[in-house]
C-alpha cells in the first residue's frame, strides 16, 4: 500500500497512519488482489451516522479498469448494510478523475474546504445519501 501511495497520491500516507488506522473502532483497510498483487485499496471507517471514506488508491498498471469503482462501491454497500445514513469523503479540487468517479457514482459536492492540504490545495467535501 505504502509503494502505491508513494506513486498515486500528492502527500502520501506512510506505513503507521494506515497501522493507526486500523486501530480505530470501526475501521476497515480493504485491498483488492490480482494474483497476488494489490491492485488497490480503500481506507474507511464508521461514525455512529455515516461512512467516512479516508483514502482510495489504484496501482497505474489497474487504473481505469473498474478497480476504484468496486472499493468505493464495497464502502456504499457496507454503510447501506450497517443502516448509515451516507457516505462522505474529501477529495483534491484538481483530482478531476476521481471526482468524475465519485459523481458516476452517486456523490455530490456539498462544500468547499479552502487550503485543506498541506499544499494549500482546496478539498472537495462529497456526499452520498443512502
Amino acid at each position: 500500500m505504502v509503494a502505491i501511495e508513494r506513486v498515486v497520491h500528492v502527500a502520501p500516507w506512510e506505513r503507521a497512519q494506515f497501522e493507526e488506522d486500523l486501530r480505530r473502532e470501526g475501521a476497515t483497510l480493504l485491498g483488492m488482489f490480482d494474483s497476488g498483487t494489490l491492485l488497490g485499496y480503500i481506507d474507511y471507517w464508521a461514525t455512529p451516522d455515516e461512512v467516512e471514506i479516508l483514502n482510495v488508491a489504484t496501482a497505474p498498471p489497474a487504473q481505469r479498469r473498474g478497480v476504484g469503482a468496486r472499493l468505493v462501491g464495497h464502502a456504499l454497500a457496507a454503510a447501506q448494510e450497517q443502516g448509515k445514513q451516507c457516505v462522505r469523503l474529501e477529495v483534491r479540487r484538481g483530482n478531476r478523475p476521481a471526482i468524475g468517479l465519485y459523481q458516476k457514482l452517486g456523490f455530490r459536492a456539498i462544500a468547499v474546504r479552502p487550503n485543506y492540504y498541506r499544499d494549500l490545495e482546496d478539498a472537495i467535501v462529497m456526499v452520498r445519501e443512502l
